[in-house]
């Protein structure tokens, strides 16, 4: 993909900037959707996980609440365990 997701301290949040080739298209049952690719570039597990909350063949299948919403705590309890 030619797009680029950094972390911007001086907008305090992060920036995407999406290039020509990293909006993919699709056709399904009449509807038009969209998927955006991004790269996060050649980065290590631990900044992964520092820097934007997820690990490399972590998957966070399965995390819900009693409520249904995604439990923050378990999220944080798989990957600290897989890192």
């Amino acid at each position: 993909a030619d797009s680029v997701i950094e972390f911007d301290p001086s907008v305090d949040g992060f920036v995407l900037s999406l290039g020509r080739k990293c909006l993919v298209k699709d056709v399904d049952d009449g509807r038009e959707r969209a998927q955006v690719c991004i790269s996060y570039g050649v980065r290590k597990d631990s900044e992964l996980l520092l820097n934007y909350g997820f690990l490399r063949g972590v998957s966070m299948d399965g995390i819900k609440s009693d409520d249904g919403d995604v439990d923050r705590s378990q999220i944080r309890q798989r990957l600290a365990e897989a890192f």
